[in-house]
Order: structure tokens, then C-alpha cells, then sequence
């Protein structure tokens, strides 16, 4: 840093000794006078060199008096280290206790680990400069898990929100694409599953039913979204197989929508819910009669 910069920055703090510097000058000036007075006897040379000489003195003084204020009495602030603070702050928090893991992501290490394998895998999700595929995992998951807003997410992972918005939207594109890889609908026979409790649904692949997702949508579009709750939000149909893992799901239908009304969709889409002849999934009343009860 410069001594004009250095100058700049502390000058508030330096009233005093530059004052007391500047009442110095004017009590000496008469040995400014008499300088000019033998300069202009000598050549013009000599007068340039004098005064360059005078005027480096008076800087130098300056500088002095700005460098041992602030060694003596300018308070410093630590050095902190963001880079540093963000690999033990993410270090805890999936390489850590698992306890902590499942408590902030929602996961334990391994699915955690095993999900990033994935997307890297599958999706092609790959490490950048900045930041790699953990950190960009643990920024998507920290805001379903807890519904965070990008300014608590940009603080905690001390990145700005531009950065916390546009990664969340590049895992969330991987997330649906590694999708087909999860969610695959039952076989006809199944094989594998034949608990007690089974035994009175010999041809059950499982059960289906509805959730609310809440969400944000236009003014116009508020109505249809709003719910019996008030809340506005969207009608998810989720259909498990009888492991309990998640085989088919149809996001996007208002909240006004009925249950059986989302179900009919399901079934005529391009991607539709395949319900072999014969079959059929546990569902509660509000699927009454429908083809799939």
C-alpha cells in the first residue's frame, strides 16, 4: 500500500499529530525564509535540489508519525480466512458425527456420500474451481431440509446468494434427471416381499396417496393453489412399492385438485402410472372407485 493510500485511510485518526505537525511548520517558517533567501544566491540547480530535500523531510516526518500511531494505537482485527472457515464449517458438517449430518441434511454420511457418487456418476455433476459437488449437495439439501432462505444459506456457506441460487437450480436439474434411475415401477409379480402381513393382498404392488407441497405461485394463480389450511401449495401424488420405495410421482396439480382428479391424470399421461391387469394399490377414501382401488 502506498503512503498517500496509507495517509488516506488513517487520516481521521491522526488529526492530533498532524495538527501539532502543522503549528510545528509555522513556528520554523522564518528558517523558510531565510532558505529561500540563500537559495535564490545560488544557482537555479541548487534551489530545485533544496527544496526536493526539504519537502522529502517533511514526508518522511509524516510518514513516521502515521506508521507509530498506528502501531501504538490503532486496535488491529484478526486476518479471517473465508476459504479456511468454509472447509471446516462443510468438513463438520458431512465428513463429521453423523448425528450432525442427519440433524442439518437430512441424511447420514454414507447416503449422503453415496448420493453425490451418484449425481457425478449419472448426471454428470462435476467439481468446479470454486466449489465441488459436496458442497453444492449440502447447499440443496440444507434448504429442503430446513426451508431456508438464500440469505441464511449464502451466510452459513459463506457464498453470495448469486452463487447459492444458481448451484441450487444445477443440482436440483441433476436431481430430476437421476430420477429414472430411482423411481421404477413394480413388476407384475413380486417376488421377494412375501412378509405375513402380505398375505391378505396377494395382488397389491403397493400404495399410493397425496400430499401438499407448499409453494409459491402468481396472485392470479393463488386461488386454485390454496388449500383447506389457507396455505398455498400443490398437490403431489406418491406411489410406494410395498418395500416402501418410491416408484412414481406426479408433481405440478393444483391444491384445489382432488385426490381422485390427479389420479385419473396419472394414468393417461405420456409417462403414465402402469397398473397391470389384475392389479391393484392400497389408497384411503378419497380414491373411492377408482380404476386402481
Amino acid at each position: 500500500m502506498s503512503w498517500s493510500i496509507y495517509v488516506h485511510f488513517h487520516l481521521p485518526l491522526l488529526k492530533i499529530h498532524l495538527s501539532e505537525l502543522y503549528y510545528w511548520f509555522i513556528c520554523h517558517d522564518f528558517k523558510l525564509q531565510n532558505l529561500d533567501i540563500d537559495m535564490d544566491k545560488e544557482g537555479d540547480e541548487q534551489k530545485a535540489k533544496k527544496r526536493k530535500v526539504v519537502v522529502a523531510n517533511y514526508m518522511v516526518t509524516v510518514a513516521i508519525l502515521v506508521v507509530w500511531r498506528h502501531e501504538k494505537h490503532i486496535v488491529k482485527e484478526p486476518y479471517f480466512d473465508f476459504k479456511v472457515a468454509r472447509k471446516i464449517y462443510l468438513r463438520h458438517l458431512y465428513y463429521g458425527n453423523c448425528r450432525v449430518c442427519v440433524e442439518q441434511l437430512r441424511l447420514n454420511k454414507h447416503c449422503f456420500t453415496v448420493l453425490c457418487t451418484n449425481l457425478r456418476e449419472h448426471c454428470s455433476l462435476r467439481d468446479t474451481i470454486n466449489i465441488t459437488v459436496e458442497e453444492a449437495v449440502a447447499m440443496f439439501l440444507y434448504v429442503l431440509a430446513h426451508n431456508f432462505k438464500n440469505r441464511t444459506v449464502n451466510f452459513n456457506f459463506i457464498r453470495s446468494g448469486e452463487t447459492v441460487s444458481r448451484y441450487f437450480n444445477i443440482v436440483l436439474c441433476a436431481i430430476i434427471k437421476l430420477g429414472r434411475h430411482y423411481l421404477i415401477q413394480p413388476e407384475t409379480e413380486m417376488e421377494g416381499y412375501e412378509h405375513e402381513k402380505w398375505e391378505w393382498f396377494q395382488d397389491c404392488l403397493g400404495t399410493l396417496d397425496g400430499t401438499y407441497v407448499k409453494v409459491h405461485a402468481l396472485l392470479r394463480d393463488q386461488g386454485r393453489y390454496r388449500n383447506r389450511k389457507n396455505e398455498i401449495a400443490t398437490n403431489v401424488l406418491g406411489v410406494c412399492s410395498r418395500d416402501m420405495r418410491f416408484t412414481y410421482v406426479l408433481p405440478g396439480w393444483e391444491c384445489s385438485a382432488a385426490d381422485s382428479r390427479v389420479l385419473r391424470d396419472a394414468l393417461v399421461r405420456s409417462d403414465p402410472l402402469i397398473v397391470p391387469k389384475g392389479k391393484y394399490f392400497l389408497v384411503d377414501a378419497g380414491y373411492a372407485n377408482s380404476p386402481v382401488s
